[in-house]
């Protein structure tokens, strides 16, 4: 929160100094107004914009943007209602990504509905983490035991992060998501499967706008991207 502020209040300053030839009256009461000055406004140093960047910064919280798309957009395929925090386990997570969830767990948790760490994490080792609570076997089918026990395993993943977690049965309609996905599945091969008709057809390319050409690859690449993600979530849902 103080960054935050400091942040904002040089950027502030910066917005007077340079509405102040254009709005010198204003500028200059709201410039006093903020605090104790050395200087007035009219003699305030001009801005000298700086292009930096903290490419290490920039990872990290791309890094973090990724991780939080990927979960969100398995949470909606495995249809988990976005009202419930889902309790899970990590269960493998590279080096890197096991750095940004020790600093970043609370706004992960918080963006994600999810409660990491509720079902306790053992250390890693190289076969990767075993979560407390759950009857791990070798295989992700396993993990959460005996069908029995009226628990339903959902599979998080975004690269190699690996989360997993336990529903109590009936929390979500399978059969239904199945049938649900399928038809979204249909309908994404179908477009894909048309536009790419469309690009291999030599007339379209020499004839149509660039800009259209452009577009139908865009359109191609991101329906064959949404039939992959279907394809992938038809298979988590059996």
């Amino acid at each position: 929160a103080t960054e935050t502020r400091a942040v904002a209040a040089w950027a502030f300053d910066q917005i007077l100094v340079m509405l102040h030839p254009f709005m010198p009256f204003i500028t200059e009461e709201l410039w006093g107004a903020m605090g104790a000055r050395e200087r007035g406004l009219i003699h305030a140093n001009w801005p000298e914009p700086r292009a930096e960047v903290d490419v290490a910064a920039r990872v990290e919280i791309d890094r973090i943007k990724e991780i939080v798309t990927d979960f969100r957009r398995l949470r909606v395929d495995l249809n988990v209602s976005a009202r419930n925090f889902v309790d899970v386990s990590i269960y493998n997570a590279s080096n890197e990504d096991w750095t940004i969830l020790e600093a970043y767990i609370g706004q992960i948790s918080r963006m994600c509905l999810l409660n990491f760490g509720k079902l306790e994490v053992e250390p890693m080792d190289e076969q990767g983490a075993s979560a407390v609570g759950f009857d791990h076997t070798d295989t992700i089918e396993s993990f959460v035991g005996d069908p029995n026990q009226n628990i339903t395993c959902i599979r998080l993943e975004s690269q190699d992060l690996v989360a997993i977690g336990a529903l109590a049965s009936g929390f979500t309609d399978n059969e239904a998501e199945r049938i649900a996905t399928m038809r979204k599945l249909e309908a994404a091969t179908k477009e894909r499967d048309a536009l790419s008709s469309r690009l291999n057809n030599p007339a379209f390319i020499e004839r149509a706008k660039p800009e259209a050409v452009e577009k139908a690859r865009a359109d191609h690449a991101e329906k064959s991207a949404e039939a992959e993600r279907l394809t992938a979530a038809l298979a988590r849902l059996g």
